[in-house]
């Protein structure tokens, strides 16, 4: 049984142009995003403004923020904001969590 889960963070209002742009990029992305590519890992899009006590847990500040937690609800793997490896126009690395999604997998069955 798959227990591990992806948490996203994003605005979904009130936020300036430019910022709900790459909200909305990020938005588009998960869309896309095929069970299958993820594992089946369960993934959660999160209105940061309206889970402002599960975003301060994870000490989330900017959007979108990508979590892969392990289990117990611990931080595996994490993406704050843009980051080099992603642009405004993709502004999650899917690939990157992903492999660690596979990582994770492979030692939980050994």
């Amino acid at each position: 049984m798959i227990n591990q889960r992806v948490l996203v963070f994003l605005k979904f209002r009130y936020a300036c142009e430019c910022e709900q742009i790459v909200n909305d990029n990020a938005r588009l992305q998960l869309a896309a995003w095929p069970v299958e590519a993820r594992s089946g890992v369960q993934l959660h899009q999160l209105d940061i403004d309206r889970r402002v006590k599960l975003a301060r847990k994870y000490n989330v500040y900017r959007t979108p923020a990508l979590l892969l937690l392990d289990r117990r609800g611990e931080i595996i793997w994490r993406q704050d904001g843009v980051t080099g490896e992603t642009s405004d126009d993709f502004p999650l690395n899917l690939p990157a969590v992903e492999s660690e999604i596979w990582e994770l997998l492979q030692t939980n069955n050994q």
